[in-house]
């Protein structure tokens, strides 16, 4: 039976989000304004949205790859 989680307002399968924050801890993160962005993305560990307008968004970016502050602050740390 597959187990979900919430993270950050998303669900997330527990397997899936296992796998993801492993990758993610492999790259060297750098805290960006998501004004930098010129397109939509998504955290890499809990896929929600990157909103590209917002000035008051923190993100990390690591070679095309994205996390939420959110997901950065709670596994990456």
């Amino acid at each position: 039976m597959t187990e979900w989680i919430e993270v950050n307002g998303a669900r997330v399968e527990k397997s899936y989000l296992e796998e993801n924050v492993r990758e993610a801890r492999s790259h060297k993160w750098t805290k960006i304004q998501t004004t930098k962005l010129t397109r939509h993305v998504h955290c890499m560990i809990c896929g929600v949205a990157i909103d590209p307008g917002s000035s008051t968004t923190t993100a990390y970016e690591s070679n095309e790859h994205y996390t939420c502050a959110y997901c950065h602050d709670h596994f990456l740390k």
